[in-house]
């Protein structure tokens, strides 16, 4: 792992959100989190993760994929992780997209920050 690689977690499930947020940083990589879609993207032009963390659905209307897109115009090189319970949906949502991992809800969260590691 890059020392202090940045991690974007977006998703609208706070506990979750927060859960992550807490696991990554004692983890050892810098995190700041957003529970929209529109707030995501205005957070990783200014934080410039490495790599997006980002539920597939959000309440705002906005997808992991609409997050990803904008960010990686900032950033071609963004690792993009998706989490969802909509696997299937997903997958069939982000076809033609370069995804680093598809995670499917719930997941075990030190697997997940192993999985990161890796990527970044």
């Amino acid at each position: 792992m890059a020392k202090g690689a940045k991690v974007l977690v977006v998703d609208d499930e706070v506990v979750f959100s927060e859960v992550m947020t807490v696991t990554f940083r004692d983890a050892g990589f810098q995190v700041e989190c957003a529970s929209a879609g529109k707030r995501a993207i205005e957070e990783g032009k200014k934080f410039k993760p490495d790599l997006l963390f980002c539920d597939w659905q959000l309440r705002d209307g906005t997808t992991g994929l609409d997050v990803a897109k904008a960010l990686r115009r900032e950033n071609p090189k963004l690792k993009v992780v998706v989490v969802t319970g909509l696997a299937d949906r997903a997958e069939a949502g982000l076809k033609g997209f370069p995804v680093s991992c598809l995670i499917e809800k719930p997941c075990d969260s030190r697997e997940v920050v192993k999985m990161v590691r890796a990527l970044v």
